[in-house]
């Protein structure tokens, strides 16, 4: 190999290796939580990420879950399909101004006010059995 090839391939390795220490560098890289911290759990600076899919996830729930009676499901079904419209216009107004901080906050309000028409339709057991099925999956442990 030539002197001018092993000094070519050297510098590529040298600018490849640049380029991952600074996108280690970068919140976010490589694994690390995403911008803004938190890492998407409740309460963090992130935000509550989990309200992203909660409205699906307690409708499945509500409908095959939690054995409830076709009167408790139609008792709700109109504060699903509200809490859809109002999330679903809010998450889209958010990402056209790329406001992400208005996008958790419409996904929370829409988790906050289904809580709220949850707990007065459901009895204790349902409720508690929605806790568990829609409680956020921890990071995986070791062991």
């Amino acid at each position: 190999m030539s002197s001018r090839r092993i000094v070519m391939t050297g510098g590529v390795a040298l600018v490849a290796l640049g380029l991952a220490v600074l996108a280690l560098a970068q919140p976010g890289g490589f694994g690390g939580p995403p911008p803004g911290g938190g890492g998407g759990r409740s309460g963090g600076p992130g935000g509550d990420m989990q309200a992203m899919n909660y409205l699906e996830k307690a409708w499945t729930a509500v409908s095959f879950q939690l054995g409830c009676t076709a009167e408790q499901v139609g008792t709700l079904k109109p504060t699903f399909a509200a809490e859809l419209t109002a999330r679903d216009q809010a998450v889209a107004e958010a990402m056209r101004d790329r406001d992400m901080e208005a996008m958790q906050k419409a996904q929370s309000a829409c988790k906050s006010n289904l809580n709220a028409r949850l707990k007065e339709v459901l009895s204790d057991d349902q409720w508690q059995k929605l806790q568990k099925l829609t409680k956020p999956l921890g990071p995986p442990t070791e062991g």
